[in-house]
């Protein structure tokens, strides 16, 4: 017989209205919370591939080799980044002897040319 209890157990039926009223605020608060999650930066917002933007990291990194605090970074001072030195004449694009944090941000997001 289908669709028949079986012996011992009651017809399964649709839950109970309060077991729907869980389920729903249950669904709902994973949603707020992986949204949550999501928009503090707690996951990769970009995704496994994508380009994050590198401005806050190098903006660190370039204060942190600017050691005289001018806001430039010397021939000297780009020496502590080994990437940056390489390349310094060229990224210094006004031929002025400092990068900028323009131009150390051009060196920094993109990869050297070979």
């Amino acid at each position: 017989m289908l669709g028949a209890p079986i012996a011992g157990r009651e017809a399964m039926t649709s839950p109970p209205d309060h077991d729907r009223t869980l389920v729903l605020r249950a669904r709902q608060m994973i949603a707020l919370t992986m949204a949550s999650f999501a928009l503090s930066g707690g996951v990769d917002a970009a995704g496994p591939g994508r380009a994050t933007d590198p401005a806050p990291q190098a903006e660190q990194l370039f204060q942190k080799a600017d050691t005289d605090k001018n806001g430039k970074l010397s021939k000297g001072e780009a020496a502590a980044i080994p990437e940056i030195a390489a390349r310094f004449d060229e990224l210094d694009k006004d031929r002025d002897g400092s990068l900028t944090f323009e131009e150390f941000l051009a060196g920094y997001a993109a990869p050297a040319r070979r």
